[in-house]
């Protein structure tokens, strides 16, 4: 969606609503503490189909993906980081399996476990992690552009 269609659907609806703490609603549901949130999502994802469709019932315009840590560099501490693409990918499709044409989704970046240059030796501190750091894979005909400046090739 671009800029101009989202003031758009702004225009239509007036104020957005967007779901919220959906970590912490998974948490309720059973995801562990310390495990990979997109693996454990992916793995019981009737618990995202619920929540989701519920937060849809109680009047949200846009639900996140739950691509939280989807990123290169925290996904490396699972040793997933070669799956990237396919785990937000298969996250967005779940999401918008989830609430179908009822609402808009959204990805949703989190951190990276990492500080940045200069109180660490994260991004910024002239580390390349091989692509952007959003985790994206920048191909608008996917739906999967980060929307931002984000240049992967100077990462």
């Amino acid at each position: 969606m671009t800029k101009t269609e989202f003031a758009g659907f702004i225009r239509e609806h007036g104020p957005v609503i967007l779901d919220g703490a959906t970590g912490t609603n998974l948490m309720e549901a059973g995801m562990p503490i310390g495990v990979c949130p997109e693996s454990w999502v992916l793995e019981n994802p009737q618990v995202l189909l619920d929540l989701q469709r519920r937060y849809v019932e109680a009047g949200s315009h846009i639900v996140y993906a739950s691509t939280f840590t989807g990123n290169r560099i925290k996904l490396e501490e699972y040793g997933l980081q070669e799956r990237l693409e396919e785990i937000n990918t298969q996250l967005v499709a779940l999401s918008r399996q989830a609430v179908g044409d009822q609402a808009l989704v959204a990805g949703d970046m989190t951190m990276t476990g990492q500080q940045l240059f200069p109180m660490g030796a994260g991004i910024g501190a002239g580390k390349s992690r091989g692509g952007p750091v959003c985790g994206r894979n920048h191909d608008e005909s996917a739906g999967m552009s980060c929307g931002s400046d984000c240049d992967p090739g100077s990462l």
